[in-house]
């Protein structure tokens, strides 16, 4: 008889199934008053500004304005043409040995890339005053308003807070998805 491993592991499982590990765990649902009509989030979505701070702009603008109190450190382009962070799509990108090494440096040294490289995966959320004037969204939108309204941001965490679970782990589950 030869070996067939497909075969060796169908009569193994089909043997041992009991002592397989099994994991039964309930679909998560929001409650029903985080539930929105599709229409109505499309709607929100459209009318939100996202703000990225890995962006290449904004990046420059937050980096020269730390760097403008220690002139001693590289301008962005500096580091760029020195390969500490390259332009991905618009974005700034720096490998995981960089970002830990200059995280790892003296609290004094290095003040504006250190900034710049914490900060790069932070993004805002802000409602347009079209999102805001429209009395179907009103409700959403009061809900998504942060406590200092001097920022007008939406914070990643209060957008979590906001419509929980809307995917799942796999990428395409959950209630507006199913």
């Amino acid at each position: 008889m030869k070996y067939a491993p497909a075969e060796t592991r169908r009569i193994l499982r089909d043997r041992l199934v009991r002592f397989l590990p099994v994991s039964n765990t309930p679909a998560l649902r929001p409650s029903s008053e985080d539930l929105i009509p599709d229409e109505q989030l499309l709607n929100l979505l459209l009318n939100l500004n996202i703000t990225v701070e890995s962006n290449t702009d904004r990046a420059r603008t937050k980096y020269d304005a730390v760097r403008s109190k220690n002139l001693d450190q590289p301008s962005f382009d500096r580091l760029i043409a020195d390969g500490w962070f390259r332009i991905v799509w618009g974005r700034i990108a720096a490998p995981y040995e960089i970002d830990v090494r200059v995280r790892a440096t003296r609290p004094n040294a290095m003040t504006a890339l250190q900034r710049l490289l914490k900060h790069r995966f932070e993004e805002f959320f802000v409602p347009t005053n079209t999102a805001k004037s429209d009395p179907a969204l009103a409700g959403l939108v009061s809900r998504m308003e942060p406590g200092d309204a001097a920022k007008g941001a939406l914070r990643r965490s209060l957008w979590g807070r906001f419509l929980p679970d809307l995917v799942g782990h796999s990428g395409r589950s959950g209630p507006f998805f199913t």
